[in-house]
């Protein structure tokens, strides 16, 4: 809205009347233009590229949450209503005009666009742009023509609050405490350090302002704190960010071809074997070198000779069109290749086309080796791609393969598991774009029977699609914490399962013996160091010995198995069949007597005797989870279940708690016992 603003003075403002004055009102042009040099220039400072930004807007109905703490936040005097025609106009293009360069926009109804850039800041490298100066509470990395300004007195973000929550926020009509003003702060901040402000948020976090009662008589401005107890309350919940959850509006488009920052338009050229002179080879290696994002896309276009066809056809699944795809029998038909500091420049290269100039595979490896160490390489389905290159070329990397591998068909799983994962599929639901369909292209034809310059645009295609899926599903995927496992799991087991598919793989017994047997040790002593905790906490099941009451056949079968370590099952339930039992089938004389005579105290007394503190918990129950943590742990409830219609009839107001993963991270979170459940918790989740 700021850019907006700044253009009151521009050549297309015009006025109107409104409220019975004369209102200038100025034009989305101007304000867009506005927009598009300050873009310019940031992105220039930061050096940044437009696929790195992610816009974040106010939800719809996105202040009345802290309306509701205050009803005053952020009323503003009214403008006309072609004010906000031009603003929603100019916010659509801005959207539209980031979007095109493979930008991405998050929305969340209910919530401020604050809110859901402190919850992203939290997961992500990030720098926050924006005029909002109040940010710097939200992130380690803050510009608004400068970086990380000073003003908030040099105190940590996370005491921002405690700031505006005690001075106030003229601009968002936050109050704070009335008399408390700046000089009060600072004065306090010299007085106390800034320890104060760690107490002062633990005070707001539990309401315990009353504490200051001690401390007025040194501090006289803390009065003013007390006097105005219940508004520094309300300012707290006001300034504070709130987590928008896991359920956001993520949108991204196709990059376009041009538009209205072009230095990064897209271009998408077909490059044949007369193309690949000095100067085209030594341009694009600056490109891949220039490149800021640190990943470029790759994709292969291949085709089958008559035996792969007769495999596949004789192969086929009910939900199989054309047949099963022999990946060891496919041959290279050409590849794409994104390029540019932006990934904007998209080139094709045939291989093996009808009526062109193709380049060698020998030519397809010089270019590939031109990709600088460390560049990610993006692909679809590195199962197909990464044997199917391998079998044609070796590369300088690694054992010959494409460099650092990074599958987006995998990402998708990571991101939703439970829809398709196929490219078109993901470029309809992610970027809202129709990819033209491999029937549409060949018409019945194999790609080898086509020419380069008619597989060129569909060719190039893929890797533009597989760039940008990639930057949605990294956000989502950064945004939920799988990001490090992805990394971890998920990339170098891609080269494992091509060096398979295509070689094999030789399985030494013994050492997967031997690493059985060092993981199964390892098992047993953290599984002892956590039964050796859990005997620690009072009255945890199966570390204190329960005596029966009265005699039962359950209470028998319960005390013998603590007396003799073995399971009886029997369904039997007098007393002397039981002993009967006890006596042929386990030779336990006196527990068999005790059984026969009834005798419960002696009973009790040698299962006493035998018994060894053994901890009950099953990772797979909710419920001794959940008791655990909550019940012996005593942590805090932070996520609960729905409240059902029977649980109001039983006079409940809340729901049961949750016991699932994000319920166990967010319960640990801010305590002080972390490190005790850390090795539970890494099972929990």
């Amino acid at each position: 809205m700021s850019c907006l603003h700044a253009a009151v003075g521009a050549e297309n403002a015009y006025p109107v009347q409104f409220e019975g004055k004369e209102k200038v009102i100025p034009s989305q042009v101007d304000g867009y233009e506005i927009f598009l040099g300050s873009l310019e220039k940031t992105l220039e400072f930061l050096s940044m590229v437009p696929s790195q930004i992610v816009l974040i807007k106010d939800g719809a109905e996105s202040r009345v949450m802290r309306q509701k703490f205050l009803k005053g936040y952020k009323v503003r005097p009214s403008q006309a209503p072609e004010f906000y025609q031009e603003y929603n106009v100019m916010l659509e293009k801005v959207e539209e005009t980031l979007w095109s360069y493979g930008a991405i926009s998050v929305v969340k109804a209910g919530f401020e666009a604050d809110d859901l850039i402190a919850a992203f800041a939290e997961k992500m490298d990030h720098v926050i742009w924006s005029k909002d100066g109040d940010l710097l509470a939200a992130g380690d990395w803050f510009y608004n023509g400068q970086m990380n300004p000073d003003k908030f007195y040099g105190i940590a973000k996370k005491y921002i609050v405690v700031y505006k929550s005690l001075v106030g926020d003229t601009s968002d009509k936050i109050p704070g405490a009335k008399g408390f003003g700046k000089g009060a702060f600072v004065k306090m901040l010299e007085k106390f350090g800034d320890d104060c402000l760690r107490e002062l948020k633990e005070m707001l976090d539990e309401g315990a302002l009353k504490e200051l009662k001690d401390h007025a008589a040194d501090f006289k401005p803390f009065q003013k704190i007390l006097d105005n107890e219940a508004m520094v309350y309300a300012s707290y919940k006001c300034a504070k960010f709130y987590h928008p959850g896991w359920d956001l509006d993520i949108q991204a488009r196709f990059p376009a071809t041009n538009g209205d920052l072009p230095a990064w338009n897209r271009t998408e050229k077909l490059i044949t074997s007369r193309d690949l002179t000095p100067a085209f080879i030594a341009g694009f290696e600056q490109e891949l070198l220039d490149n800021k994002v640190g990943h470029i896309g790759f994709d292969i276009e291949t085709w089958q000779d008559e035996e792969s066809l007769a495999w596949g056809l004789a192969n086929k699944s009910k939900n199989d069109k054309f047949g099963k795809l022999d990946v060891y029998g496919s041959h290279m038909a050409g590849f794409s290749v994104t390029a540019g500091s932006n990934n904007q420049h998209v080139y094709y290269f045939p291989i093996e086309h009808t009526l062109t100039d193709n380049i060698s595979l020998g030519q397809m490896t010089d270019l590939l080796n031109l990709i600088p160490d460390g560049m990610e390489t993006l692909v679809h389905n590195n199962a197909f791609e990464l044997p199917v290159v391998r079998n044609h070329i070796e590369l300088r990397f690694d054992r010959g393969w494409l460099p650092n591998v990074v599958d987006t068909m995998i990402e998708k799983n990571y991101v939703d598991e439970n829809t398709s994962k196929a490219l078109k599929f993901c470029s309809k639901t992610y970027l809202n774009y129709r990819q033209v369909s491999y029937a549409e292209v060949t018409d019945g034809l194999q790609m080898n029977e086509l020419t380069g310059l008619k597989v060129c645009s569909y060719g190039a295609d893929d890797s533009v699609v597989t760039v940008a899926i990639h930057s949605v599903f990294r956000l989502i995927m950064d945004y939920e914490g799988t990001s490090k496992a992805f990394d971890m799991c998920e990339r170098d087991s891609s080269y494992l399962f091509a060096e398979a598919f295509l070689n094999g793989l030789k399985f030494d017994l013994d050492r997967l013996k031997e690493l059985k047997e060092a993981n199964d040790k390892e098992y047993a002593e953290l599984w002892a160091e956590i039964e050796v905790y859990l005997c620690t906490l009072d009255g945890y099941p199966g570390t204190r010995f329960i005596p029966a009451e009265k005699f039962s056949a359950p209470e028998v079968k319960r005390l013998f198995k603590l007396y003799s370590g073995e399971v009886f099952k029997t369904q039997v339930r007098k007393p002397k069949k039981l002993a009967k039992i006890l006596r042929e089938e386990f030779s336990s004389v006196r527990f068999a007597d005790a059984v026969e005579d009834k005798d419960v105290e002696m009973m009790n007394q040698l299962a006493h005797e035998e018994f060894e503190p053994a901890p009950i918990l099953n990772m797979r129950s909710p419920k001794q989870k959940s008791e655990l943590l909550y019940d012996y742990l005593g942590y805090p409830i932070r996520l609960r279940g729905p409240l059902t219609d029977t649980m109001k009839k039983e006079g409940k107001d809340k729901g049961n708690p949750k016991a699932n993963g994000d319920a166990f991270k967010l319960a640990v979170i801010g305590t002080k016992q972390i490190f005790k459940v850390a090795v539970l918790t890494g099972n929990f989740c």
